[in-house]
């Protein structure tokens, strides 16, 4: 399921103009427990919840299916209420049934129907600001199909231990549930969930390196929270070694009030890491995976629900290629060769030569209270999960915002899309050739909105359909140009441009790219089913 507020997903071969140098700063944040669809699914311009090429309900008996539905339908203080409702469960063996061998289709009954439940920006007005202030990362996935432990454990070491993999299977793991980081295995017969893990997490690279790094935390590492405590590297360090103290501790230095005094300060280290998972909400895009029995990636389920099951979708690493241009040598040999070749750039998420420095300014949030246990303020709320809606239609269920959003990075399919290059757009106007038309600021006109269909994942070739009457052309080529050049678009030995004559724009096939700017669009007049 994808993770919300990061870089777009992208290819890791292209590489973009401009300076990693200027970054002096680089903070992760994890997220814990919430699927892209959950936050930023009725999001304009996203990979949301109405998106084309998703399973149609049509002809399916009535009361067997639901749609996503929002959260605080009934209205009143349910925008509080339901910022406590216990949506669906995210271990391994739920994760693979939702997943259903890729059809991605079992969500209520697999898991619960509670799971379907979404925010809109009413219910989170703050994290929408926030989002739409940056680069909106809609294909950003978490790295395991399974719960806490597993995707924390990749997030700071970038493996989990899947069998095949780098790591060696006297190493521990793999980690695949919930299990605290205590010694031992969580499951013999086979041998899963065994700790300590001997491979190293980033932290320990980051410290041979020089690099100075720290791990903000509120919660002490003994209350399970910490994985951090698994790894053997952090296992046999004790208060006043370096490992101990940017890693385990808990004190005033690395709290998060001292994070915020440091970030508004400039005194923050180079690196900082702060923790995760879908927490069981639907989402409605099927993990991205590796192909069948890639080493280190696929494994025989060994709960045997799911059958031979890729243990996750991708997770992409920024880190190295940040620390390389600044000097540092820091290369993992954690991560599995095909994540590395294939999910390992979140470069394209910038655009460097033309920076924006302007202030964001998102919705101010209210004064939480003064008691800022979850529990004490949910605890006035005894029936947290309303009433499941049955009688949805699409138009109710499925309400989406209207706008647009730029594409940056590399493009994947369920978007419906406008093509744009010197003014005008590419469009079908019912003739039998494509044609161009005046672009619009709004990039809302339906004869402009195409939709892409990619032959393989991974591999930039896609059948491209208008949404009029779905005519299509076959094996168009998009490629990433970069941020400030656009997309090529390449088609039998030629590549597509739009010349602007001064009077209409002109269909041109060269064998040069001329760079478009792909807009992702969300309107009431784009239907795809």
């Amino acid at each position: 399921m994808r993770y919300t507020l990061a870089a777009a997903f992208m290819w890791p071969w292209i590489v973009i103009a401009g300076s990693l140098t200027d970054i002096k700063h680089v903070v992760f944040l994890m997220q814990s427990g919430r699927s892209f669809d959950h936050y930023f699914g009725t999001m304009s311009g996203v990979k949301g919840i109405v998106t084309p090429g998703q399973s149609s309900t049509e002809g399916v008996p009535a009361g067997s299916s639901i749609l996503p539905w929002p959260a605080s339908y009934l209205g009143g203080n349910w925008t509080d209420v339901a910022q406590c409702m216990i949506g669906g469960y995210d271990g391994w063996s739920q994760s693979h049934q939702v997943w259903d061998n890729g059809a991605n289709d079992d969500w209520a009954s697999a898991n619960t129907p509670n799971s379907m439940a979404y925010f809109t920006r009413d219910d989170i007005p703050t994290h929408f600001g926030i989002a739409e202030a940056y680069t909106v990362g809609d294909m950003y996935q978490q790295a395991v199909m399974s719960s806490i432990d597993p995707n924390r454990v990749f997030f700071f070491s970038g493996s989990a231990g899947i069998p095949g993999g780098p790591q060696q299977s006297d190493e521990g793991g793999p980690v695949l549930q919930d299990s605290a980081g205590w010694p031992g295995c969580g499951h013999t017969d086979p041998n899963l969930d065994c700790w300590p893990l001997k491979w190293h997490p980033i932290m320990k690279h980051l410290q041979d390196a020089n690099v100075t790094w720290q791990v903000y935390q509120d919660t002490p590492y003994a209350h399970g929270q910490q994985i951090l405590a698994g790894f053997e590297d952090f296992n046999i360090t004790a208060p006043g070694d370096p490992m101990y103290n940017r890693g385990l501790a808990v004190n005033e230095s690395n709290s998060f009030i001292t994070f915020i005094d440091q970030a508004m300060n400039g005194t923050l280290p180079q690196e900082t890491l702060t923790g995760k998972d879908a927490g069981g909400w639907f989402d409605h895009v099927p993990p991205t995976h590796s192909p069948n029995g890639t080493a280190g990636e696929w494994m025989q389920d060994p709960y045997g629900g799911a059958g031979y099951t890729p243990a996750g979708p991708g997770q992409v690493m920024f880190l190295e290629k940040w620390l390389q241009a600044l000097g540092y040598n820091v290369t993992t040999s954690e991560i599995n060769p095909w994540r590395r070749q294939y999910m390992s750039n979140l470069i394209n998420a910038f655009d460097f030569n033309n920076p924006n420095y302007s202030v964001p300014n998102p919705p101010w949030p209210a004064t939480p209270p003064n008691d800022t246990v979850l529990s004490s303020f949910c605890g006035q709320y005894p029936d947290r999960n309303p009433l499941i809606p049955i009688n949805e239609t699409r138009s109710s269920a499925l309400a989406t915002e209207e706008g647009f959003k730029q594409v940056r990075g590399n493009l994947t399919e369920g978007r419906y899309l406008v093509f744009e290059q010197n003014g005008y757009a590419l469009a079908n106007t019912g003739g039998a050739e494509m044609t161009t038309m005046v672009a619009t600021p709004d990039h809302e006109l339906i004869v402009q909105q195409w939709v892409v269909e990619q032959y393989e994942a991974f591999v930039p070739n896609f059948k491209f359909y208008s949404v009029v009457d779905k005519r299509y052309v076959e094996n168009v080529v998009i490629e990433y140009l970069g941020a400030d050049v656009g997309y090529s678009l390449f088609c039998d030995g030629l590549y597509w441009g739009i010349e602007n004559n001064e009077t209409a724009g002109i269909m041109q096939f060269s064998s040069k790219p001329a760079g478009f700017n792909i807009y992702s669009v969300t309107y009431g007049n784009s239907a795809w089913t």
